[in-house]
């Protein structure tokens, strides 16, 4: 296509195609807002939204276990995933968040990106999470039987007290 860029479109959220000669709207969803990509279904409106986060501690577990050589850490909380985006992914430097193996948005400096809309009291329960990550994480590895960050069975018994296991809780800082 000559001419043409590729820019997010602003009503719909995707990547679309934009042709600066013959037409101004996105190709994905024919400047509607509406479209049928990346699994959304029909006539849903993707408003992409954020929202602040009290993050500092999450975020700062998370760069801990990144300085502790672990190349993408990950922090499971409640019925959530948090998972440090690789180095050479588009966002490296955000934290993707998904609620029951659905993606709900990224997160950095305490700003959350949200992609679906989330329900308030999604949110709601998930702000009360990373108030305290390392309460949340002893209670998802009670819970489970399963450490928080790497999603081992814990066995010893002071893991299983304290809900990660002896590796995790040295390179996550918890």
């Amino acid at each position: 296509m000559e001419n043409s860029t590729n820019v997010q479109c602003g009503k719909c959220a995707g990547t679309g195609c934009f042709n600066k000669i013959r037409q101004q709207t996105c190709y994905a969803c024919k400047g509607t807002g509406i479209y049928e990509g990346l699994g959304r279904p029909a006539n849903a409106t993707v408003a992409m939204r954020t929202a602040r986060l009290e993050s500092e501690r999450l975020e700062a577990i998370i760069q801990a276990a990144k300085d502790n050589g672990i190349e993408a850490p990950r922090l499971a909380l409640g019925h959530f995933l948090f998972m440090a985006a690789k180095p050479a992914s588009r966002n490296p430097e955000h934290i993707y968040i998904k609620h029951d193996g659905e993606y709900l948005g990224k997160l950095k400096d305490g700003v959350l990106t949200l992609g679906p809309p989330m329900a308030e009291e999604l949110l709601a329960e998930l702000r009360e999470l990373i108030v305290d990550p390392g309460e949340s994480a002893k209670a998802y590895g009670l819970r489970t039987g399963k450490c928080s960050c790497c999603g081992r069975t814990l066995t010893n018994h002071e893991s299983i007290d304290l809900g990660i296991g002896p590796i995790c809780r040295a390179k996550y800082g918890i």
